[in-house]
């Protein structure tokens, strides 16, 4: 199977026309948020038990759709360098309890989107082309998703403390119930039950302790409902939920000896604080100068 789904992903160019591909995408991305309106007002009215899925404002979720769709769709070309995002969609969407047979309806939806966006431009090789490059996509997160089918959806956390430094800032010890593994610089998206279906990125600011639980340091954004919820109506005993911790771009190798410079600001030093936990368990950091905020 898994060889399967590489010889599908090896032979998309051969399948579709990156160019005509591309400028069809390039004409029904000029309609702007009349594109993801139009796509989930189809999906809701011909798949209503779809709807559960998603948060009762559907604003960010919009953005996030083109945005995907456009960075696939820019990579068609070379799908092997777009291959770890979707794979990380796959893993990621099953937080929204998304399962297989959801994504047939996603697909009908997005043929069509674009169909009613193309006017005369979707011909039969257009209609073709996204056919083809749409299977390939969700195999691909159908696979990442069926790789992981042990792991949990998602992890309940416990607020086990929080303490308010600022009208704007918080930091929360939470504790996860079942074993939630982490690289230090990794990030896990959380969703507070003030905000279902909404999720926001954070970084641990700690290693697991020896309950599993680590910090979580949160400024509150102006119109972001998911850090105003942690910051102002957030107390000990709330269960939050999280997903699959995910990203490298900030994590070290497990190589001590190594000398480091770390600079952030704001809330953006806590992966600094665990990744300086993490040399310093690995015995890699002989001085350490800390140039920490008042507030952090």
């Amino acid at each position: 199977q898994g060889r399967h789904r590489r010889e599908r992903r090896g032979q998309l160019v051969g399948v579709v026309d990156p160019i005509r591909l591309k400028k069809s995408w390039s004409q029904v991305a000029a309609y702007g948020d009349q594109v993801p309106l139009f796509f989930y007002s189809y999906l809701f009215l011909h798949h209503p038990y779809t709807r559960e899925m998603f948060p009762v404002s559907m604003a960010n979720q919009r953005d996030k759709l083109v945005a995907a769709l456009g960075q696939v769709i820019s990579r068609v070309d070379d799908l092997d360098s777009a291959v770890p995002v979707l794979q990380q969609l796959g893993r990621d969407h099953r937080k929204f309890a998304v399962v297989r047979d959801h994504y047939p309806a996603v697909g009908q939806a997005l043929l069509a989107t674009l169909e009613h966006f193309s006017g005369s431009d979707w011909t039969p090789d257009v209609a073709q082309d996204w056919v083809s490059a749409y299977g390939i996509v969700a195999d691909v997160m159908i696979g990442a998703a069926d790789a992981v089918v042990d792991q949990p959806p998602w992890w309940d956390l416990t607020v086990a403390d929080i303490e308010r430094r600022s009208v704007d800032i918080a930091v929360l010890r939470v504790v996860p119930h079942a074993p939630l593994p982490y690289a230090a610089g990794q990030s896990i998206a959380v969703e507070v039950p003030q905000r279902p279906r909404l999720w926001r990125y954070y970084t641990p600011a700690s290693l697991p302790g020896p309950d599993g639980e680590f910090d979580l340091h949160v400024r509150l954004v102006g119109g972001g409902p998911v850090s105003t919820a942690i910051v102002q109506s957030t107390h000990p005993g709330d269960v939050l939920r999280a997903g699959a911790p995910v990203g490298t771009n900030l994590t070290l190798p497990r190589s001590p000896g190594r000398d480091l410079v770390m600079l952030a600001g704001g809330t953006g030093l806590a992966p600094m604080k665990a990744l300086i936990a993490q040399v310093e368990a690995d015995g890699g950091i002989r001085r350490v100068r800390r140039f920490w905020g008042a507030r952090h």
